[in-house]
């Protein structure tokens, strides 16, 4: 994809902050109850991104920093059935293959890697992206994580068939250890987007429903809001004890929410730094542009993954959910730093505490 350049990160952020403007004027929470009861209103996420956003532009004006908090890696990913592996897209690999060339022309001296679980699939990318010269490295995450706590987790889903939600926590995982920005396969984005993001502390994409997705993210190494989102992730009861305490059975779409951006949103806003820097990206700007395959929601799926509507839910336990509900009841108005602390009180490992 050709972009149009730009002169500086001034100019990239005014793009953005101009397309995120729009889109904050139409968007509106679609998890309001979900939202409020981890002390979270609307007007709460705006303002965050608001003071957030507004803090990058001073930073504009000030001198670069010394040290670089989010490392210049890229990662993408793409996970597959173990036992009949199916490659990505060709489109998608022909844009991230032109996208690595054109660092490597630039001489901005990234590190790219493409992350799957096939041997076999990364065997064949990695021929595919030698071949095209382009400088990306494949990496297999079962023999990179496999002493890490999340990999039974996403073994589950890749067993249960739910390759996008296995993504969806492996992208994390990637990035607790090595930092960097994550993209899907379907995310493109110019490279004059880049100085901006590593202008900042962490950087994330917003959803027109007003959370954020995993759709891109950036932070550094050992990030400390990962490190709260990883350790639900092995125990996210503990979550929906507070956000669902009404809720009698589990269902497939509630599973999703509380492995991806949905719960994962509320982490960011609860645990974030008041002294963080945030950039945050809306989609389709002429800065970052997004495409999705949509086979985990529409009519005939692809990959080999079912469809979350025929799904069942595969790890939720409502025996737990309501031990925990008991244990951390609040009243109907609770406050963030109630909500905080009860996360942390059933939270185990958390390595900063």
């Amino acid at each position: 994809m050709k972009w149009q350049p730009v002169a500086s990160s001034s100019e990239a952020y005014d793009i953005i902050r101009s397309r995120l403007d729009q889109l904050l004027a139409l968007a509106k929470s679609d998890r309001p109850e979900f939202f409020s009861r981890a002390a979270i209103s609307e007007d709460d996420v705006r303002s965050f991104i608001l003071q957030r956003m507004n803090a990058m532009r001073l930073k504009m004006t000030e001198p670069a920093p010394t040290y670089q908090a989010i490392p210049k890696i890229i990662h993408r990913l793409w996970l597959t059935s173990p036992s009949h592996a199916s490659l990505p897209p060709a489109l998608y690999l022909a844009q991230i293959s032109s996208q690595s060339r054109t660092l490597q022309a630039r001489n901005l001296k990234y590190q790219y890697i493409f992350w799957t679980n096939s041997a076999e699939i990364c065997e064949t990318l990695q021929k595919t992206f030698d071949a095209e010269e382009a400088p990306i490295t494949v990496r297999n995450i079962s023999g990179d994580f496999v002493s890490n706590s999340l990999m039974p987790v996403i073994v589950l889903f890749l067993d249960s068939k739910k390759y996008a939600l296995a993504a969806d926590v492996a992208k994390t995982m990637i990035l607790s250890v090595f930092g960097g920005v994550y993209g899907d396969l379907g995310v493109q984005f110019s490279p004059d987007l880049l100085p901006l993001i590593h202008a900042a502390d962490a950087a994330v994409f917003l959803d027109k429903g007003l959370f954020f997705q995993l759709a891109l993210l950036a932070v550094r190494p050992g990030s400390e809001i990962l490190g709260v989102w990883n350790s639900l992730l092995l125990h996210p009861e503990i979550l929906t004890s507070i956000v669902l305490p009404k809720v009698e059975e589990f269902t497939p779409g509630q599973e999703v929410w509380m492995h991806c951006g949905v719960a994962f949103s509320v982490i960011f806003l609860l645990f974030q730094p008041k002294d963080f820097y945030v950039l945050v990206m809306p989609p389709q700007s002429s800065m970052m542009q997004t495409m999705s395959e949509g086979s985990w929601y529409r009519e005939g799926t692809k990959f080999g993954n079912v469809a979350i509507r025929d799904s069942s839910v595969t790890r939720l336990s409502i025996d737990r959910h309501k031990t925990l509900v008991k244990q951390l009841a609040q009243d109907q108005t609770p406050n963030a730093n109630e909500v905080r602390a009860k996360l942390l009180s059933k939270t185990k490992d958390i390595f900063f505490l």
